[in-house]
């Protein structure tokens, strides 16, 4: 998509945002992104330094919706520069977003690796998370992500917490009683962030990935440390595929590709049954 620095071209990229953000178009956000990237590298801020700094927003909300696929240092600029823009963004999942990005190394050590660069990041962040200020050793200091991480590590300590001890803070501590509660969301969410940050990938709690397995005779998903249950729904869909002849042995003969192609359409895009049924598409297809 090829764009130009005008006010007409701004507004296109931002009416068009929320739609390419809710259906989840990510190759579309790329490539704006990249687009974006290649014009204001290029462009003299000087000529319009105000229509250059929408531009500069713009591409960095668009960066956020296809956080997975960017190169770690982008991912690290953006953290590190833009962070407030997420708030912008209605229901952003920083963590889900991210998450799709370490799951591509298979190497834990490298995830873990990219992990504590991020949690460096946010440590030193001077992005204001609330308006309203707090009380540091009897002064009066900004509501930034750092001073907050700092004031939360002297409550709960450095190393990992459990959920009763993350949640004691937000109720017990003087700083959040002033908060507004969406001042509370918003610092909640990113510690919430912060916290996952300091678990190994190596280890049950912190391994990204979902992992199927029977538990008491029961098929459930283990996630970051917790067994959930599969939606009622995805295990009809599931055995129906079966009862169809879905999911044979490779050594069976192959399902019919054209029914799989029709029942795929009746199913929102980027939901659970609509994924399965297309996973078994490429591998009927490869």
């Amino acid at each position: 998509m090829a764009v130009e620095l005008n006010l007409e071209k701004l507004s296109i990229l931002e009416e068009n945002f929320q739609d390419i953000y809710e259906f989840g178009y990510l190759d579309t956000a790329k490539n704006v992104y990249d687009n974006l990237s290649e014009l204001l590298s290029k462009e003299k801020e000087k000529q319009d330094p105000e229509l250059y700094k929408k531009y500069e927003h713009i591409k960095v909300k668009y960066g956020f919706v296809c956080l997975a696929s960017l190169p770690e240092k982008e991912i690290l600029g953006l953290l590190g520069s833009h962070l407030a823009v997420i708030w912008e963004i209605p229901g952003y999942d920083l963590w889900s977003n991210f998450k799709k990005h370490l799951i591509v190394y298979y190497d834990y050590k490298e995830r873990d690796r990219i992990k504590n660069e991020v949690k460096n990041i946010l440590i030193k962040n001077e992005a204001v998370i609330t308006k309203t200020n707090l009380i540091s050793d009897r002064k009066e200091i900004p509501g930034t992500l750092a001073n907050w991480l700092k004031d939360y590590r002297s409550e709960v300590g450095a190393e990992p917490v459990d959920s009763l001890k993350f949640e004691q803070y937000f109720i017990n501590s003087l700083n959040i009683k002033k908060l507004t509660q969406a001042e509370k969301d918003r610092l909640k969410s990113i510690i919430k962030f912060y916290e996952r940050l300091k678990l190994s990938s190596n280890s049950p709690k912190g391994f990204e990935e979902k992992v199927p397995m029977e538990f008491n005779g029961k098929l459930q998903i283990w996630s970051e440390g917790q067994l959930e249950d599969i939606d009622p729904a995805v295990v009809k869909v599931v055995e129906d595929l079966v009862a169809k002849g879905f999911f044979k042995d490779k050594n069976e003969k192959p399902t019919d590709l054209n029914e799989l192609k029709k029942m795929v359409a009746s199913y929102p895009i980027g939901s659970f049954e609509r994924k399965a049924i297309e996973e078994e598409i490429k591998k009927l297809e490869s």
